[in-house]
């Protein structure tokens, strides 16, 4: 039986998330990088990266198990690089959207390990349920390089982020992707970067819409 057929037995919702205001997000920031500019307004958040970089996190209130999820806005510019191929490398490790989703598990931070933790270590951590714990941060970017598409990696400056790369673009303009998973996955928060420190690169993204496949039986 194939995952798409079984999971027609089961009981599914669309969760939406808010765009039109900051209310629920939380807008991060990385050690020594400069900060994304996010705004709202009716027509969705409005990411403007300055050579800047930084996280988005929007909490949820408990454990959620999710089968995927759909988004759409508009990019207004994209990273530059010389030659797209060096996208991901060091030095060049930039995207236009990484949407990701922070799964719930075991891991704790605590002791000395809390207390030299960077800044936005301790934000990730802070996303689980009291109680609970993460596992990793699991992104799907939106590459400019079409020989990441349709591969995986752990991040090479760190072990908490999985990333997929499902989808590519070449220019601006609008964008709407709607992404089903293999399996299931409970997320405790939704983790969305957009960089341009490595790159010195300025442009905007919009995100009009956001909404979560949720697995409710």
């Amino acid at each position: 039986m194939r995952f798409s057929d079984r999971i027609n037995t089961f009981l599914f919702a669309v969760m939406l998330i808010p765009t039109t205001n900051l209310t629920d997000w939380k807008v991060e920031q990385f050690s020594g990088v400069p900060k994304n500019e996010v705004t709202a307004s009716e027509k969705g958040i409005r990411v403007h990266v300055d050579k800047s970089a930084g996280p988005l996190i929007h909490p949820l209130k408990a454990i959620t198990k999710i089968t995927g999820f759909k988004i759409s806005g508009h990019f207004l510019g994209l990273p530059q690089f010389a030659k797209a191929s060096s996208q991901g490398e060091k030095g060049f490790d930039d995207y236009s959207l990484r949407v990701g989703f922070v799964l719930s598990g075991e891991k704790t931070l605590t002791g000395l390990k809390k207390a030299f933790a960077a800044n936005w270590v301790k934000r990730l951590y802070e996303q689980a349920p009291e109680g609970t714990g993460i596992d990793s941060v699991r992104f799907f970017n939106v590459t400019q390089n079409p020989q990441q598409i349709g591969r995986k990696r752990l991040h090479p400056a760190t072990d908490l982020f999985q990333e997929e790369f499902f989808a590519e673009v070449k220019s601006s303009g609008p964008y709407l992707y709607d992404i089903q998973f293999e399996k299931p996955i409970e997320i405790v928060a939704i983790w969305i970067s957009i960089d341009g420190d490595d790159t010195n690169s300025t442009y905007d993204v919009l995100i009009s819409n956001l909404e979560l496949h949720v697995l409710l039986k």
